[in-house]
C-alpha cells in the first residue's frame, strides 16, 4: 500500500481530478473574458447623453445650480426641449391670437368710446330692444365689457411675459457660474455653449410671426386705444 502512495498511483475507486480539461476551462474562459475587455466600448462618463430614466430626476433646480458636466447637458436639452415646444405652440396658435388680440383691442375702443359718450351726454337717446333698459345701464355694461377686454389682453401678455423673464433669469444665473476661477476646462465649454444657446434661441412666444406676446404688445395696444378714443370723442 504504501509502494503504491509512493508511488503516485491512486487506489482502485479514487476519483482523480482530470488537469487536462480544468487548464481548457480555464484558457477558455480567460479567453472570453479577455475578449469581452477588449470589445467593451469605453464610455465617457461626463460626455454621456443619459438615459430618459435619469432625466427625471432634473428640476429647475439643475438649471440654476449646475454641480457636474452631466447636469449641464441635460439642461441644456431641456431648454432645447422647452424652446421647440413654444415655436411649435407660436406656430399652431398664432392665428387665433393675432385674431383675439385683433377683436379685443376693437371691442375695447368700441365699447370705451360708447362708455364716454354716455357719460357725457353726447349719447341721450337710443333705440332699445328693451324698453325697461336705460342708457345708464347700458354704460355700465359697457364699462364691464371694457374691463373684461382688458383683463384678456392682461392674461394673455403677462404669462408669456413671465415665461421670458424666467428665460431671461437663467440666462443670468449661468453667468454667475462663469465667474468662479478656475474651473474645469469641459464645464467652462458647456456653460459658455448654455448661454450662447440661451441668447440665440430666446423663449418667447411670438403669434404667426407677427405679434411679440409680452408687455410691450399691451403697452402698445393701450397706447393706441387712448389715442383713438381721444381722437373719436371729439367727434
Amino acid at each position: 500500500m504504501a509502494g503504491l502512495c509512493e508511488g503516485g498511483n491512486e487506489p482502485p475507486g479514487s476519483l482523480k481530478p482530470n488537469n487536462s480539461n480544468t487548464s481548457k476551462e480555464h484558457s477558455y474562459g480567460g479567453k472570453i473574458e479577455n475578449e469581452m475587455k477588449s470589445n467593451m466600448p469605453i464610455v465617457d462618463v461626463e460626455n454621456t447623453v443619459f438615459p430618459k430614466v435619469w432625466r427625471k430626476t432634473v428640476t429647475y433646480d439643475t438649471i440654476r445650480e449646475p454641480n457636474s458636466l452631466r447636469d449641464i447637458l441635460v439642461a441644456r436639452e431641456m431648454y432645447r426641449n422647452i424652446y421647440k415646444a413654444t415655436q411649435l405652440v407660436s406656430s399652431i396658435y398664432g392665428i387665433p391670437i393675432v385674431l383675439f388680440v385683433f377683436r379685443n383691442s376693437v371691442s375695447l375702443v368700441t365699447h370705451l368710446d360708447t362708455v364716454i359718450k354716455i357719460y357725457n351726454g353726447s349719447i341721450k337717446e337710443m333705440t332699445l330692444r328693451n324698453n325697461n333698459t336705460t342708457i345708464e345701464s347700458l354704460g355700465i355694461s359697457l364699462a364691464f365689457w371694457v374691463f373684461v377686454n382688458l383683463i384678456l389682453l392682461l392674461t394673455i401678455t403677462v404669462k408669456t411675459q413671465v415665461a421670458k423673464q424666467k428665460a431671461g433669469d437663467i440666462i443670468d444665473q449661468v453667468e454667475e457660474h462663469l465667474l468662479p476661477y478656475p474651473q474645469r476646462a469641459e464645464i467652462l465649454q458647456q456653460l459658455k455653449l448654455f448661454v450662447h444657446q440661451m441668447s440665440v434661441n430666446k423663449i418667447e412666444f411670438v403669434a404667426f410671426y407677427i405679434l411679440r406676446l409680452d408687455f410691450s404688445l399691451l403697452f402698445t395696444i393701450l397706447t393706441s386705444v387712448i389715442t383713438y378714443v381721444m381722437v373719436i370723442v371729439p367727434m
